[in-house]
């Protein structure tokens, strides 16, 4: 029911003022009761590399909560496919997509990322190219994202209910931790499958 909220009031109002957004009140809600799967990410015991092993800061045996929305790489096929996550959330999926494209429209993008308290130290986005497109949402205080610009100075951006566009796939950055709260990342990007599908066409 929150879902189909969140879809009326995108469709039937545009613009909020900047002290009350009832679409983002509703998302938010609706994020922070949903069970997230926990994957297991970082080193094993015996020091094999996991599931985004250079983002985690090479923990071991370090769980997090996330979903993949949206195309996803596999192993088995040349071409990007429809994650798991992507048929089980469907209404999520359609949602965050109706709401990037009120937003931006002009964005493309392959997959959404949803991060739930995920803690990342710095890195780049190996399998992504081009830019990206995060918002935070959650009842945190503080936190954001820290990007380590060209001219080595680090640039901190609480992205709360605000887009941020940056290149993950060229520009160093980690997580800041909330001082309080749960902080809910949401990360619109594109897989370098999808350059090398342009680049083969």
């Amino acid at each position: 029911k929150i879902l189909i909220l969140c879809k009326f009031i995108l469709m039937n109002f545009k613009t909020f003022d900047e002290s009350e957004n009832p679409f983002l009140e509703g998302l938010t809600e609706y994020l922070l009761d949903l069970k997230f799967p926990k994957k297991k990410c970082g080193k094993n015991a015996k020091g094999k590399q996991l599931n985004r092993a250079n983002i985690v800061n090479q923990e071991q045996d370090k769980e997090i909560e996330c979903i993949i929305l949206g195309k996803v790489r596999c192993f088995n096929k040349a071409e990007l496919v429809n994650s798991s996550m992507t048929r089980k959330h469907g209404d999520l999926f359609e949602v965050l997509q109706d709401f990037i494209h009120y937003n931006h429209p002009e964005f493309e993008y392959t997959s959404i990322c949803i991060n739930k308290n995920v803690t990342t130290g710095w890195h780049r986005d190996k399998n992504n190219t081009g830019n990206s497109m995060c918002i935070s949402v959650g009842n945190q205080i503080g936190g954001g994202i820290a990007l380590d610009l060209d001219d080595g100075t680090v640039l901190e951006v609480n992205n709360k209910n605000t887009f941020l566009l940056y290149d993950g796939s060229k520009v160093r950055h980690k997580t800041i931790s909330p001082d309080s709260g749960n902080r809910i990342a949401i990360i619109y990007y594109k897989s370098n499958e999808y350059k090398k599908k342009l680049n083969e066409n």
